[in-house]
């Protein structure tokens, strides 16, 4: 009797932690949350418990009236909101890139972790978060925005980047020239 209730204890602990397991993945692009309409390659996702889906690298996530949650790196997680599209890039840990095709998309990063980088990019440029923070990416009109952080922005050009910290935005225009956020965006997706 004695070994059963052990062998049933260490059972009923082992079922415990299963039922909370964290979601340890070798790539980028592990859809963490969704609420709404939420399709990848125009294929409506279907949420599971316990059961995640993956952006596999050219795949495409687009939101309706719904909002969704991606894991990139360890700590860097990617939020979409209504009526918006991403598509993965490279969900490679060390060069995840994913590229905003409407809408917007904030970034929620905590420190970089070695050997990972993250990019997000839109049209000709690019965004690289070097440290922790939060940050929004908007198409219409397009602009980055930095709550927290300092994130780098690059264009086609080639020249050096552009540091954009926090409380400051950049209009994403020929020019980069950060300027100091008067209005920061406040809508239901900065309050989500």
């Amino acid at each position: 009797m004695r070994f059963g209730g052990a062998l049933a204890l260490v059972l009923t602990s082992v079922a415990v932690s299963a039922s909370g397991q964290a979601v340890i993945a070798a790539h980028s692009g592990v859809i963490h949350f969704v609420e709404g309409s939420v399709y990848v390659n125009d294929q409506p996702l279907e949420t599971r418990l316990g059961k995640f889906a993956f952006l596999d690298q050219g795949a495409e996530l687009r939101t309706e009236q719904g909002r969704a949650e991606v894991l990139l790196t360890p700590g860097v997680i990617l939020r979409l909101d209504q009526d918006s599209a991403v598509r993965m890039i490279s969900n490679s840990l060390d060069d995840t890139r994913v590229e905003l095709l409407k809408g917007s998309a904030m970034v929620d990063s905590g420190m970089p972790q070695d050997g990972t980088c993250v990019t997000l990019m839109y049209r000709d440029w690019q965004v690289r978060f070097p440290q922790s923070g939060i940050y929004r990416i908007d198409s219409a009109p397009a602009r980055v925005w930095v709550r927290d952080g300092v994130a780098q922005v690059t264009d086609a050009s080639g020249n050096p980047p552009v540091a954009v910290g926090a409380g400051t935005d950049l209009p994403l225009a020929i020019a980069l020239s950060p300027e100091q956020t008067v209005d920061e965006p406040v809508d239901a997706f900065y309050n989500w």
